[in-house]
């Protein structure tokens, strides 16, 4: 492959492929920092509930503005529960269900301040008081 061209050419082409693969390395290294950052900063804005046949724990929460994962446990013994996620003048922001089989879910929220209730199942004590300031 590198037939026909001088040892400087060669030099050349050889540094050029160290580099190449040290910058790659870098930028690997640099994700990875990048993901792991972004990782912490949500799990520090994570709020975990776990509905249970006493309610939900906890029963209020209190967080900063912006991204905020809610991740809602289902331990009723119920084979599904339905879970909705309501604003502070009482309107539906997302209503979702955990199905027979799965006992978790998830989902991020941009949150601006204000007073959120999170309700699951048809129980009016399985709910989540959530103050976003």
């Amino acid at each position: 492959m590198l037939k026909g061209i001088t040892v400087l050419q060669k030099r050349i082409f050889i540094c050029g492929i160290v580099c190449a693969l040290t910058l790659c390395g870098s930028l690997w290294l640099i994700s990875d920092v990048a993901l792991a950052m972004t990782t912490n900063s949500q799990a520090g804005n994570a709020l975990n509930i776990v509905v249970s046949s006493t309610g939900c724990t906890p029963s209020s929460a209190t967080k900063s503005p912006g991204q905020i994962t809610l991740k809602v446990t289902n331990q009723t013994g119920e084979a599904g529960l339905a879970v909705q996620l309501y604003g502070s003048k009482g309107e539906l922001i997302r209503e979702a269900y955990i199905q027979q089989g799965a006992t978790e879910w998830s989902e991020t929220f941009d949150l601006l301040s204000g007073s959120y209730t999170l309700k699951a199942g048809h129980n009016p004590d399985w709910t989540c008081q959530i103050t976003i300031q």
